[in-house]
């Protein structure tokens, strides 16, 4: 009798391990879904705060988000009015691996770089 009190208490706290597994797996899976409803404004977020953080004005739409392709529109760097570098598009392809992806390929698509060439020195604006 005194080895059933034994088992008894090892097989709980195993169903209450993997209960408490099974728990914390369903809250993973719900954020990592979240996230990905949410990856197109999270990386509009992030790309915005570099740029804001390196004093770069820019406006663009993130249009596609993935794993192994992202894409941005209608990007626009320095004054709206005269801006210093436009693209119609740019494509990155990576490769998903853990920890950073790999970069595969960067594709500008209709793309315009405005500079300048004053006394000896070259300067394109914002991008300076």
């Amino acid at each position: 009798m005194a080895q059933e009190e034994n088992i008894r208490p090892r097989g709980r706290k195993r169903r209450i391990a993997r209960r408490g597994l099974g728990v914390c797996l369903l809250v993973l899976l719900v954020a990592l879904a979240l996230a990905w409803w949410s990856r197109e404004e999270i990386a509009h977020d992030l790309i915005g705060d570099a740029l804001r953080d390196a004093g770069v004005s820019a406006s663009y739409t993130v249009e596609t988000i993935s794993p192994d392709l992202q894409v941005l529109r209608d990007i626009t760097i320095g004054d709206p009015a005269r801006p210093d570098f436009t693209a119609r598009r740019i494509e990155i392809a990576t490769v998903p691996r853990f920890g950073l992806p790999e970069l595969r390929q960067v594709r500008v698509i209709g793309a315009r770089l405005y500079g300048s060439y004053r006394a000896g020195v070259l300067s394109f604006g914002a991008l300076d």
